[in-house]
């Protein structure tokens, strides 16, 4: 038993360390690909970075946006951007909403994902992290993963799916992964 024990301990160990590298190299390789320089001509990703500082969704206040606004995924479908976020507010409750854009910079809420009537009662409390994808199985079609609690307050306990044929107007699909989940990230 001593043994099992010392070798879990040596692969935590390990897993810490080569994490603590992979992030100290990512850091010095990628560490400024959110910056935005004028001498540069703005890349794809520096199309959310607004060079002026000033956020592109700010709070609102006395609303369901008025605490934090943040934890985009955002996709381009034909020439428009959609930007699927989660925001926190008043009430203490995590949600996901969208905002579309035509230049990447200016971006018009559109509220609510997910009417909270249409998801499981095992997602009634928190929806958050959004990460949306194009669904490699049917042409213009979507996928959204997301993490969701049974109620505020409670920690993250699944990642749902939901399906849209339009990038816009979304589905339940079911548990991705149960019993644990906070911000998923896809590869397909």
């Amino acid at each position: 038993m001593k043994t099992n024990k010392k070798r879990f301990i040596l692969q935590v160990s390990v897993a810490i360390i080569s994490l603590a590298i992979f992030g100290s190299i990512f850091s010095l390789i990628f560490g400024n690909i959110f910056s935005y320089k004028k001498s540069q001509k703005p890349r794809t990703a520096e199309l959310l970075v607004n060079p002026t500082s000033n956020p592109i969704l700010g709070l609102i206040p006395d609303s369901e946006e008025s605490r934090h606004v943040e934890y985009p995924s955002v996709i381009k479908v034909d020439e428009e951007y959609l930007m699927y976020y989660s925001a926190y507010g008043d009430d203490q409750k995590w949600r996901i909403f969208l905002a579309t854009s035509d230049d990447g910079s200016n971006f018009e809420r559109h509220g609510w994902v997910f009417d909270v009537k249409n998801l499981p009662k095992n997602c009634q409390g928190n929806q958050a992290f959004p990460f949306v994808v194009q669904d490699q199985t049917k042409s213009n079609s979507f996928l959204m993963y997301f993490s969701c609690a049974f109620k505020r307050a409670k920690p993250y306990d699944n990642i749902l799916w939901a399906s849209s044929p339009d990038g816009k107007t979304w589905k339940y699909g079911g548990v991705a992964i149960e019993g644990a989940g906070l911000d998923p990230l896809v590869m397909l």
